[in-house]
């Protein structure tokens, strides 16, 4: 029985060395305007592979302003809008030069990492991320959202990637936020195709093997 939790204890402490030696990296995918009962009401394999195996809540807050400006600001600078100080889309009354975006802090303490964010909605770039990322680029649609990053995965080594998909949040303001609105639910459906490619794509990557992506 000794010789039993030795080999035990030995192979667990062997797991956790290999996990150690991994190179740890960041995917960050955001999906704008969607709710998370039509998230769970949708089909979407691939977000679902993605919780299976998860942490997570469809009931966290963010920001108290439902609005795209002071709620990204929130995500992005880790604190709210009476820090950031952005309440609108216009970025008016800004304070992220106190409480920038993470890619700051993580360009500041670790300068060698290279940070991506590829974004469908211009704002987040322009008045977010500002110069704090190594590769910055806006696009048009979110087919050109997952082909940059399938790009940024295949061709280079980004270790930490910020991806925003707008398609979501355009059904929704076009035809309503509801579970029950099928153009909608398609839109989280195809978004959920797009993640699909770039998980694709990831998990492709020639050093996959040697590398511990966390994923949110």
């Amino acid at each position: 029985m000794v010789k039993v939790k030795i080999l035990i204890y030995f192979f667990v402490l062997l797991s956790q060395l290999c996990i150690a030696q991994q190179i740890k990296k960041v995917l960050i995918i955001g999906i704008d305007g969607c709710r998370p009962d039509a998230l769970m009401a949708a089909n979407t394999p691939n977000i679902d592979l993605l919780l299976n195996n998860a942490i997570y809540s469809l009931h966290a807050l963010n920001d108290d302003i439902t609005i795209s400006g002071p709620g990204w600001s929130a995500m992005l600078a880790g604190v709210w809008s009476n820090k950031h100080g952005i309440t609108n889309n216009t970025f008016s009354g800004s304070n992220l030069a106190q409480y920038p975006h993470f890619f700051k802090r993580v360009e500041t303490i670790f300068p060698s990492l290279n940070t991506v964010s590829i974004s469908q909605w211009g704002p987040i770039n322009n008045s977010i991320v500002l110069n704090n990322a190594d590769y910055i680029v806006n696009v048009a649609n979110e087919i050109s959202v997952t082909q940059e990053a399938i790009d940024r995965l295949t061709n280079h080594d980004p270790d930490v990637m910020f991806l925003q998909y707008d398609d979501v949040d355009h059904a929704g303001h076009a035809s309503g936020f509801s579970k029950t609105n099928p153009a909608y639910i398609q839109q989280i459906q195809e978004v959920d195709t797009e993640i699909g490619y770039v998980l694709q794509a990831l998990q492709n990557r020639r050093n996959y093997n040697k590398e511990n992506w966390l994923i949110l």
